[in-house]
């Protein structure tokens, strides 16, 4: 079952690494204090929220004996706005480690310890996250402060080397960069890095799907908006850049808003051009407010007269 404690804390005075606590099920609600014998060893806190088993697994090094309560809270860091994490993009919970309020000598000497925070899949988590991309930060009471991120599982995140106490909080970190983008037809399957662009008409609107790409293949963590024009040129055979896009252009339009690409590939929407063009590309650049990341389409197309 489960053993709530309130606003008091549950003392286990046995040493953690003995270990003082044999579980078959069950957990603590609350602040569970242990102690934390002197040198190096791993402290499994059996905690967590009414209903979810969310323990947390400590490994200290350089310790000089001491008690540490460590609990769970569901829900969000009340300070996550300025954590850098996006809000929708975490685990719903936090996990507080502190010698506040301990009974007996309190733990204040370590060297560093590693901290593999254990959440339930999928009631912890926002919608269309990637646990392969979670991160950890420590909340120190006035700010918070980035974790090196360890091993990583579908139920759980490990934080190593971290060298204070504090609150930890679990979200995405940032995807890397996309290498390129493409652009093609709508109609092309799932998971493609490239494809065709057909013929357009003057005066007709269209739609193709642009794509990040990452390590040759579809980026599907990425998430973000980005800028899209259309290059035209009336004249055949204009010189590539390294980026595929010609040395010399018109921009016929630009996409605007600027669209977002949510899971890799998005559809953008572009209104009808005035005026034929015998080559046109789709440029697409990344990030927005200074693109480090340019591209053009593999593929070219015209737009005929209507």
């Amino acid at each position: 079952g489960e053993i709530g404690t309130g606003a008091n804390v549950l003392v286990s005075e046995l040493s953690c690494a003995t270990p003082s606590v044999s579980r078959t099920s069950g957990h603590i609600v609350g602040n569970f204090q242990k102690l934390i014998p002197a040198g190096g060893s791993t402290c499994n806190y059996e905690i967590g929220s009414a209903g979810a088993y969310t323990p947390a697994s400590l490994t200290f090094t350089g310790v000089t004996a001491g008690r540490l309560i460590a609990t769970t809270v569901a829900g969000d860091h009340p300070n996550i706005a300025t954590s850098g994490f996006t809000a929708t993009r975490t685990v719903n919970r936090y996990w507080r480690l502190t010698t506040t309020g301990v009974t007996g000598v309190a733990l204040t000497t370590f060297t560093n310890y590693s901290a593999t925070l254990t959440f339930i899949n999928p009631g912890d988590l926002d919608a269309g996250v990637d646990t392969n991309l979670f991160d950890i930060k420590r909340w120190t009471g006035a700010a918070w402060s980035n974790v090196t991120t360890g091993t990583r599982t579908a139920t759980s995140t490990q934080g190593t080397g971290i060298t204070a106490l504090g609150d930890l909080q679990i979200g995405e970190g940032t995807p890397p960069a996309p290498s390129s983008f493409n652009a093609f037809e709508t109609s092309t399957g799932a998971g493609a890095i490239t494809g065709v662009i057909r013929t357009k008409r003057a005066g007709v609107a269209f739609s193709l799907d642009v794509v990040a790409i990452l390590s040759g293949a579809q980026h599907s963590t990425f998430v973000d908006p980005v800028i899209v024009d259309l290059l035209g040129n009336n004249t055949l055979g204009v010189a590539l850049d390294a980026n595929n896009c010609p040395t010399s252009f018109t921009v016929v339009q630009t996409v605007g808003p600027n669209p977002s690409i949510t899971g890799g590939r998005a559809t953008v929407n572009f209104t009808a051009v005035a005026n034929s063009w015998r080559d046109v590309r789709v440029r697409v650049r990344w990030p927005t407010g200074s693109p480090t990341v340019t591209s053009c389409s593999t593929d070219n197309f015209a737009i005929r007269p209507d």
